[in-house]
């Protein structure tokens, strides 16, 4: 029952192996992507019989482990877990896995030493949840399996669902569940007993190990380097016995990558795109014209308002846990589209959070100077009193006015962007402003949230000699990254058996990001510069120089509109106004607020009514299930 949960990461085959002495059972789900024959097949059993693996994942570097680290061993077939099991058997568990590059969650008990060993991906593609009870260990890729064990049970954590209101995402690696842990990324589990905690080291880490790493010189050396590990990087990636494609969105990520793939490429590769059919100011028609320069074989899909409303109940079987970030809803349906077609595709995430992409970066690192000494705080938390007292629907007309004046065009939902502005403005430190930025809650003058805002900031250690810009880049990279993004993408692809990979996260390119000049990044106003300098190589700029778009519906309008009867279902159901977490009353007037349009409170509406949404459908099966 338990891998049958997971039958959507695995439609292929499935495969169980028990060993009744140590008490132990290893079930997997299988995704055909390399070596599509029963050679394949998991668990496997090592050549000396004494270890056993399941993997989720892939390894890009395995043929080359093969050549250059495995060359005596004999195969049995060409899979990539054959691979990793071969190098866990030959260099041990540790060593083996520092060795990889790719995404991965894997388990290996060594019958041996009776020792169950778990390792996760450098920077958490992949999920692994341990449940840890009763002198039991149950792990999974997903929540639903650990929920059939008949030892489960279903208790909130406090901590976690605070976090999750405020920020929309569980950022310290929580889970939803008391007694469930998330093995966080680049870390190794080792279990020598069900009655004892695991030993828990990492193998691999972003800080700097000798206290500062040496900068690379900006210009055209960096952006040569950078070219060579990005094609290194996607060349590994397009290795696939399946369909593949990739995402195109027509920003400046994802057509970098599509290029490169083009540019290797024997045949046209296969590109995806979303639009809305009431949205005018969605990509496909960049996107387009990029898969129409580069020659891909191009497919776009136009979502409805219907479409969005159909997907919603699907949401918390996809996540497991409450999940807030907007743009999971076209990503799952994007997903479900390309699964048609392909089975592997690249993204292009990852470039905004490495090479400073997002506005707040540039925000942030223009206002750092000013929290030394908290210059002029008085006069900063007035102006941004006076912003917030415009109303958000005149806030959001500009783009529009602007427009018709026959002016550039600026972003879109420029009111939460002007909250963003107002949370820097208002703030005292930089790990202040960092935290009020991912806040849901930005444009509220009073949150409805009952819990205190938990947000674990990653520590930068002054020895790191890190800009403020890496500050800002090294938060994300630890927080947002991994459990906003990557869960986004991972959920939404694995739940219609597609698989993502992220050539920009591959740890050479990782330390790169890191090491790189910050005028590489954010130079005179722009954002990305060294993806803009390469992408160049492939497009004219006219093509990819314009304000970023988000891969979201429009939320806003939407709650206002199509969404509005869902919406007030949910707020309004006797289940959800018990929840003490919320102060119902504030999130009445908060609702009404958004519904005539003064401000703009979309982010943190969806995040509680995701919340709501997995707490009537998800929590409520869980306990039942566990007379809890």
């Amino acid at each position: 029952r338990m891998t049958d949960s997971l039958s959507h990461r695995g439609p292929d085959s499935s495969g169980i192996w028990s060993c009744p002495m140590s008490n132990i059972t290893l079930g997997h789900r299988r995704l055909s992507v390399m070596d599509l024959t029963e050679n394949g097949a998991q668990p496997m059993i090592s050549k000396s019989q004494r270890f056993v693996i399941v993997f989720n994942g892939e390894i890009y570097n395995h043929l080359d482990l093969r050549t250059k680290k495995l060359s005596s061993s004999q195969w049995n077939g060409l899979s990539d877990t054959e691979t990793l099991l071969e190098m866990v058997e030959v260099y041990g568990f540790s060593e083996a896995i520092k060795n990889t590059r790719g995404m991965f969650s894997v388990a290996v008990w060594d019958r041996k030493d009776r020792r169950l060993l778990l390792a996760r991906d450098r920077v958490g593609e992949k999920p692994l949840y341990i449940y840890l009870q009763n002198e039991e260990i149950i792990f999974a890729s997903e929540l639903k399996a650990i929920y059939l064990s008949p030892s489960f049970k279903a208790e909130l954590n406090d901590d976690a669902v605070s976090e999750f209101l405020h920020y929309g995402f569980l950022a310290s690696g929580n889970s939803i569940h008391k007694n469930v842990m998330k093995l966080m990324p680049g870390e190794i589990a080792v279990f020598s007993s069900p009655s004892r905690p695991p030993e828990i080291s990492k193998y691999w880490s972003l800080e700097p190990q000798d206290g500062k790493d040496e900068v690379i010189s900006f210009g055209n050396e960096s952006v040569e380097e950078f070219e060579d590990l990005l094609t290194g990087s996607i060349k590994e990636q397009m290795l696939s016995d399946v369909p593949i494609g990739a995402f195109l969105s027509g920003g400046i990520d994802s057509s970098l990558i599509v290029g490169i793939m083009q540019k290797i490429s024997s045949s046209p590769v296969n590109t995806f795109t979303l639009g809305y059919e009431s949205d005018q100011a969605d990509e496909t028609t960049h996107a387009r014209e990029i898969a129409d320069i580069y020659g891909t074989n191009h497919s776009e899909y136009i979502l409805t308002p219907k479409d969005i409303i159909a997907s919603i109940p699907g949401l918390s079987q996809a996540y497991d846990e409450p999940f807030g970030d907007p743009s999971q809803v076209p990503t799952l349906l994007l997903c479900e589209q390309m699964r048609k077609k392909v089975t592997v595709v690249l993204s292009g995430d990852g470039g905004d959070e490495l090479f400073g992409g997002y506005n707040r970066h540039r925000a942030m690192n223009s206002f750092f100077g000013i929290y030394k000494n908290n210059t002029a705080y008085f006069l900063r938390k007035s102006l941004a009193s006076a912003i917030r007292s415009v109303p958000s629907s005149f806030i959001d007309l500009l783009p529009r006015i602007l427009n018709l004046l026959g002016k550039e065009p600026i972003t879109k939902d420029l009111s939460e962007k002007v909250g963003y502005l107002c949370s820097v403005l208002e703030s005292t430190s930089p790990e202040e402003a960092y935290i009020s930025i991912l806040s849901r809650w930005s444009s509220c003058a009073e949150s409805p949230l009952r819990t205190r805002r938990i947000f674990a900031i990653p520590k930068v250690d002054s020895s790191w000699d890190f800009t403020p810009l890496n500050k800002l880049l090294y938060w994300d990279f630890k927080t947002y990254l991994p459990e906003d993004i990557l869960v986004k993408v991972d959920r939404a692809s694995m739940q219609h058996s597609l698989e993502v990979r992220v050539p920009f996260l591959n740890h050479r390119i990782v330390d790169f990001a890191f090491r790189l000049n910050d005028r590489d990044k954010i130079n005179k106003g722009k954002t990305k510069t060294i993806l803009r300098q390469l992408l160049a190589r492939h497009l004219d700029p006219s093509l990819f120089e314009r304000p970023k778009e988000g891969f979201s519906f429009p939320i806003g309008d939407w709650l206002r509109g199509p969404l509005k009867g869902w919406a007030e279902d949910l707020l309004h159901s006797q289940k959800f106004r018990n929840l003490h977490y919320i102060q119902h009353d504030q999130l009445d007037k908060i609702w009404k607020q958004h519904q005539k349009g003064k401000v703009n409170h979309q982010k943190g509406l969806w995040t509680i009514l995701m919340f709501a949404s997995w707490y009537s459908q998800n929590f409520n099966k869980i306990s039942t299930d566990h007379n809890v």
